[in-house]
């Protein structure tokens, strides 16, 4: 019978040998005994070869860090999980080594802006950006955390780059003469769709509003020019490529009038754009609404605007046909029969259902008005508007699709 910590045994491709010896990880024709753990878990995970690959890499960079893993099992299962699944995640690791401190250091805070330039608080912006999204990934991979909780991490992520996105863009804005005078103007950032939802992809743009209020003693057009100047910066933090990477696509689109239409808007200009001129899709789109950075009193102040138009005493049956249509429409322009989100039965269909429900029947059970489609799940069973065994199933479809598509995600981080 072949020994145990035969390389063959391990998987080990012939070809990487010379490179595990330099490492250390072979003792003569075995490979180390504490390194035969980590060689197995590549063999049994989802891509070896490339997983024994992207390992080597790492750690040829750094040679302490091949001991380092072999005694420590939290740093050692993070990597060998991190390398099967992730060859995006590898890279930045090999190309960053001081990333790899992530993965057993403490939980790290919201970037420190500290009293340096734009550019080293940007960069400090998207390290700490990088260093949640390794620690979330890992313990995903481990199974430490669910489907949802994924979600909700990531979203408190971006929550907390988005707040310090704000704090960097104001700093940049007053410094420059056109604003050093300018009394404080509230602003607020409001996430929609997945982020909204808590429910954010490895890989999600994170779709958001800008909304401003003009202080009385403030003129009104410098104010918008104040707020439009800042979504545009912050938008620039946050998704412009750099040496420290990008840390999220950010798609405004969702705004009134769209790309027409200005980055940010005073609350009162939304409030003659809801009344007037918005189409039933806006209205589906704000069920996610949640305000995610600035200013929390002028963030609830829109969600109290947005509330009767989102669940309205009476709810035109021609808005239903409308969203019936459009999701025609969009199906069929772009309905792929294996594509896990577009494709029928996909998560998008589910999506679809479960917001249908809440506009028609949030305006009654308040219980219904909630952002995260799996809590909206269990309260259209638990209320009897669906079958509870269809609820289940739902539910259980619905994270088996979000898991999939987090792990596609996840290999190259992309969409």
């Amino acid at each position: 019978m072949p020994h145990e910590r035969a390389p063959t045994r391990l998987g080990l491709p012939a070809a990487l040998l010379p490179r595990y010896e330099r490492l250390g990880w072979l003792e003569g024709e075995l490979v180390a005994e504490a390194a035969a753990p980590l060689l197995r878990r590549l063999r049994d995970g989802p891509d070896p070869d490339g997983a024994f690959e992207r390992l080597a890499a790492l750690l040829e960079r750094d040679p302490e860090l091949a001991r380092r893993v072999c005694a420590d099992d939290v740093l050692g299962r993070a990597l060998t999980a991190l390398a099967g699944a992730s060859r995006a995640l590898m890279q930045a690791l090999t190309v960053q080594p001081g990333l790899v401190a992530a993965l057993t250091a403490p939980e790290p805070a919201p970037a420190e802006l500290g009293d340096g330039d734009h550019r080293q608080r940007v960069g400090g912006l998207r390290r700490f950006v990088q260093r949640r999204l390794l620690r979330i990934a890992a313990r995903d991979l481990l199974g430490e955390i669910d489907m949802p909780a994924v979600g909700r991490e990531l979203s408190d992520t971006a929550d907390a780059a988005a707040q310090a996105a704000l704090t960097i863009t104001d700093q940049q804005l007053r410094d420059g003469h056109r604003y050093q005078q300018l009394p404080p103007i509230p602003f607020t950032v409001i996430a929609m769709g997945k982020w909204g939802g808590a429910e954010l992809n490895y890989s999600s743009d994170i779709d958001l509003l800008f909304v401003y209020d003009p202080p009385d003693q403030v003129d009104p057009e410098q104010a918008r020019d104040y707020a439009n100047r800042a979504a545009a910066a912050f938008i620039a933090v946050l998704s412009q490529p750099t040496p420290d990477g990008t840390a999220y696509r950010v798609d405004p689109d969702l705004r009134p009038e769209g790309k027409n239409g200005p980055l940010a808007r005073s609350l009162d200009s939304y409030r003659a754009y809801y009344q007037r001129w918005a189409e039933t899709w806006e209205f589906q789109a704000l069920l996610k609404a949640r305000p995610a950075a600035g200013d929390p009193h002028l963030g609830q102040r829109f969600l109290d605007l947005i509330a009767p138009h989102v669940y309205p005493e009476t709810l035109d049956p021609a808005a239903i046909r409308a969203i019936r249509a459009m999701k025609a429409r969009i199906e069929e322009q772009l309905r792929l029969e294996e594509e896990i989100k577009l494709g029928a039965g996909g998560i998008r269909d589910i999506e679809f259902a479960v917001q249908l429900l809440q506009l028609v029947h949030g305006r009654f059970d308040p219980e219904l008005r909630q952002r995260e489609t799996l809590a909206v799940l269990e309260a259209l069973g638990a209320g009897g508007y669906v079958p509870g065994e269809d609820a289940g199933r739902l539910s259980v479809s619905y994270r088996w699709l979000r898991d999939l598509e987090h792990r596609i995600q996840l290999f190259d981080l992309l969409q």
